[in-house]
């Protein structure tokens, strides 16, 4: 089994490079789609199947998760695992109400935004709908095996809202 990383900074690459752990096999400066369309849950690739993804606190910087479900899902092995987090976007009304309750000067949630299932928030992260990761993981062929409400971290002070999730391939592909 290859341990892979690929740190969503370039900024973070002198980090790893000089990490005296040395726990990575391999250390990829790329875009996510790029460096992981290099592998192939079919075997037509020269660096073969992934048996799992994780992308913690990742996903915040990436707005439209599509392309990003597509090439997991070619990445990985029958079966294989693709976990991860992002910021939690709620629907416009439940938007309001955790509004007005927060210290945290946010613009409402627009119909339009939880429509479309992502929105760019004031933070420079994004916040990703319960309804548009489980439409994409029906469109290319997961399995939810876990889809949960947590608190990934702590922003001066405030607990940041998201989900945990980890999706399952399933052999027959996307639908």
């Amino acid at each position: 089994m290859i341990l892979a990383l690929i740190p969503i900074s370039y900024l973070m690459m002198p980090h790893f490079q000089a990490s005296e752990r040395n726990i990575y096999d391999e250390l990829l400066e790329a875009d996510i789609a790029e460096a992981l369309s290099a592998y192939s849950g079919d075997g037509k690739s020269e660096k073969g199947a992934i048996g799992f993804i994780l992308a913690a606190d990742v996903y915040v910087y990436i707005g439209d998760l599509d392309e990003t479900f597509a090439t997991s899902f070619a990445a990985l092995s029958p079966g294989g695992l693709f976990a991860f987090t992002v910021e939690r976007l709620d629907d416009v009304a439940e938007s309001a109400r955790l509004l007005e309750a927060s210290p945290v000067s946010e613009a409402p949630v627009s119909q339009e935004d939880y429509d479309k299932g992502w929105k760019l928030r004031f933070t420079g992260r994004f916040a990703h709908s319960r309804p548009y990761i489980e439409g994409l993981a029906k469109k290319y062929g997961f399995e939810i095996v876990v889809h949960e409400n947590i608190v990934p971290r702590r922003d001066n002070g405030v607990d940041i809202q998201g989900h945990l999730v980890i999706l399952q391939k399933h052999s027959e592909g996307p639908r």
